[in-house]
């Protein structure tokens, strides 16, 4: 009980300014959470090198064992496929946003209502 607690005071403690400055307009806290994303994406793509690189030392290492073999074959094969889907997604999310028309970081107009 006492660890969930903290766990919320500090996330109030991080997004209390957030909230606070949020006043100046929804647009800035869109603007907030398309940072955040932005920083997260390359973390999470370098994770799976990461887990694709443990996999390709700890195969190699192994030897002739061939219990840590599978398993580092199973580490690589995690990391290329997450990366494969990571940046399968990515692409995606950037071949809608051409087609659409919609560039990140702005906000379409809306449509104007006739007036009869």
């Amino acid at each position: 009980m006492k660890k969930s607690l903290l766990y919320v005071g500090a996330l109030v403690a991080v997004f209390a300014p957030g909230l606070v400055s949020a006043q100046n307009g929804i647009d800035d806290a869109i603007d907030a959470v398309q940072g955040w994303i932005s920083a997260l994406i390359p973390l999470i793509i370098g994770i799976g090198v990461l887990v694709f690189l443990w996999g390709v030392v700890q195969y190699i290492t192994a030897g002739s064992d061939s219990d840590k073999r599978k398993e580092g074959g199973y580490l690589m094969a995690y990391g290329i496929v997450g990366l494969f889907v990571m940046i399968s997604i990515w692409g995606l999310v950037n071949f809608v946003s051409d087609t659409t028309g919609i560039t990140p970081g702005t906000t379409p107009d809306a449509p104007e209502i006739p007036e009869n």
